[in-house]
């Protein structure tokens, strides 16, 4: 999943957590949402492979701690986002990389833009979570006028 289907899905995601009364901060959801992948900018340069620290259980739990402890909506939104981005990544299926470091260094995968981009067109599943983020991020857009100046 690319960026408009993690920010998409998880601000639509937002949406329905904020109908239970729940108060939700969008910008650091969606901040939430995409921060994960920062590490593949780092385990690039560090060779390691795509999905590194961010992704793992390890980093999504101390957010977690860090959001219950500081009672701030921004980080409960932050660390939400954290948990969606692992959730839309499918990250159970990188054992190696969600249960760092008790099962090992990270796995061996890499991570290249070109690919990933190309991919983004060949690949049903990319393809449609991106269509269907970059529709969700529209449709809130336009339900929260958010194209006016306030």
């Amino acid at each position: 999943m690319l960026f408009f289907g993690h920010v998409g899905l998880s601000l639509g995601a937002g949406k329905l957590v904020e109908r239970l009364q729940r108060r939700i901060d969008f910008l650091f959801l969606g901040i939430g949402a995409i921060f994960p992948d920062a590490d593949k900018l780092v385990s690039i340069g560090l060779g390691i492979g795509g999905r590194a620290f961010f992704h793992t259980a390890v980093f999504a739990i101390a957010i977690t701690v860090v959001a219950l402890a500081s009672r701030t909506v921004f980080m409960r939104s932050f660390a939400l986002g954290v948990w969606l981005h692992l959730l839309f990544d499918t990250i159970w299926t990188f054992p190696q990389t969600l249960f760092w470091p008790f099962l090992g260094t990270f796995s061996a995968e890499t991570f290249h833009i070109d690919a990933a981009m190309q991919n983004a067109f060949l690949d049903p599943f990319i393809l449609t979570t991106e269509v269907l983020g970059f529709a969700i991020v529209l449709l809130l857009v336009y339900k929260e006028k958010l194209y006016k100046k306030q």
